[in-house]
């Protein structure tokens, strides 16, 4: 689901836990989603689906209260999108490969540098505790920072060091990588990988990834 983070990933990790139980969930930490402070209540929108959960109803009361008054309505909980919802569940109307979309083409400019200091929100911060937490004994949990174009203030990452420390969960940092940054080949912009780019991630995550498993199965 692009633009969103922790916090609707939180809500939908709780419908996914319902009925299914992964073995290994890898989650991708960015800055503005599941760090920054900003409108947390445009997080929701994705959630409201399935407010019928008792976890993400949770969500919305910590969120915004307001918003759980709204709820009672089914006609502002699909906000017109029920036939659209019909529709894609047919035919959608986005393609992708088992999830993945592929970006062609690459970077042919140089773009602004935005990096700087963040004002970090507490709230998202809790809901990444929470979710870990919800995933204490299973699945398996790995945090990834995948690259960026621009190296990034590697101290803005701190708080998930923290966390990941404080619960013995795997971080991959890949923001700095050398093999990536300034690399404009692998980029379709400062932010975003193309195909070839996330060809050459994808292997060398899925590398560490197998690493971390066989060294826990050995233990």
């Amino acid at each position: 689901i692009d633009g969103n983070g922790i916090i609707t990933m939180y809500g939908l990790l709780n419908v996914i836990l319902e009925n299914n139980t992964p073995d290994i969930i890898v989650y991708d930490i960015t800055q503005s989603f599941d760090l920054q402070k900003n409108d947390n209540l445009k997080y929701l929108g994705k959630l409201k689906y399935f407010y019928n959960n008792k976890e993400v109803e949770a969500i919305f009361r910590k969120v915004d209260k307001k918003e759980t008054y709204k709820m009672y309505s089914s006609m502002y909980q699909y906000n017109s999108t029920l036939l659209q919802l019909i529709a894609d569940n047919i035919s959608p109307r986005q393609k992708d490969h088992k999830g993945y979309k592929p970006l062609s083409g690459c970077m042919d400019y140089e773009p602004k540098n935005d990096d700087k200091t963040i004002e970090y929100d507490p709230q998202k911060l809790d809901f990444i505790e929470q979710f870990i937490l919800k995933c204490k004994n299973k699945p398996q949990l790995i945090f990834t920072i995948s690259p960026y174009y621009f190296p990034s203030n590697d101290e803005i990452y701190d708080p998930v060091r923290d966390l990941c420390s404080k619960y013995n969960i795997p971080l991959l940092e890949h923001h700095n990588n050398t093999l990536f940054v300034k690399q404009k080949k692998y980029f379709k912009d400062s932010v975003h990988l193309n195909h070839e780019g996330a060809q050459k991630y994808t292997r060398i995550i899925i590398q560490q990834i197998l690493d971390l498993l066989s060294a826990k199965h050995t233990d």
